[in-house]
């Protein structure tokens, strides 16, 4: 994970069953990283807000289960 915060940017690599994906958070606001973090999570939701009509937040990035966790939210993701 990578954590940009001049520009607001967020990128994040998921590992599961041998294969990954890199997705780019942009203009990211409201992070919040818990004492503790690993920078590893089991339970991460990607939530997508666009139809919610919220200005400048098309994505919810949080977790479900109780270990320290990262969560943001951002106007824009993308797989890179």
């Amino acid at each position: 994970m990578r954590i940009d915060l001049v520009a607001r940017q967020l990128t994040m690599t998921l590992v599961k069953a041998g294969g990954s994906v890199s997705l780019l958070f942009t203009e990211i606001h409201q992070l919040s990283i818990d004492e503790g973090y690993t920078g590893t999570e089991s339970g991460l939701e990607i939530l997508d807000l666009s139809s919610s009509g919220l200005e400048n937040t098309r994505v919810r990035v949080s977790s479900f289960e109780q270990d320290p966790s990262i969560q943001f939210w951002a106007k824009n993701v993308e797989r890179i």
